[in-house]
């Protein structure tokens, strides 16, 4: 769950004609609000050269982040293998009713099978 940045709470208003969109007043914390639907950014909107000044609030869907259980693979062992456990575990994390249950009504998750890993830098990090 990560807090929405200035340029997603700009992006998301869309002014009227001449209207200059301003910097979000402050961005919301988000952590432990998955689920939530009272989470808003209030966005600047001026017209006439600073002269009227609205504030529009865009709503923020706060999003749940999957939990997986950890995996062990063995020094040296098959990579593909290795992927396959990790995706496998992806997909119970994101089945878990826990999870699925602080998504939004009708919104669906998947889980890329083509994204790649760096094994250099796992490696790296435990020393293979």
């Amino acid at each position: 769950m990560k807090t929405p940045t200035a340029e997603q709470a700009k992006a998301a208003v869309t002014p009227g004609t001449d209207g200059t969109k301003g910097e979000p007043t402050t961005l919301p914390e988000t952590t432990g609000k998955a689920g939530a639907t009272d989470v808003k950014v209030d966005v600047p909107v001026t017209y006439d050269n600073g002269k009227l000044t609205e504030t529009v609030s865009v709503p923020v869907t706060v999003l749940p982040k999957p939990e997986a259980e950890e995996i062990l693979v063995a020094k040296n062992s098959d990579k593909d293998k290795a992927k396959e456990k990790v995706l496998d575990k992806a997909k119970k994390a994101i089945e878990d009713a826990t999870f699925t249950g602080k998504l939004p009504q009708g919104a669906t998750v998947t889980v890329d099978e083509n994204s790649y890993s760096n094994s250099s830098r796992l490696n790296r990090r435990y020393g293979s």
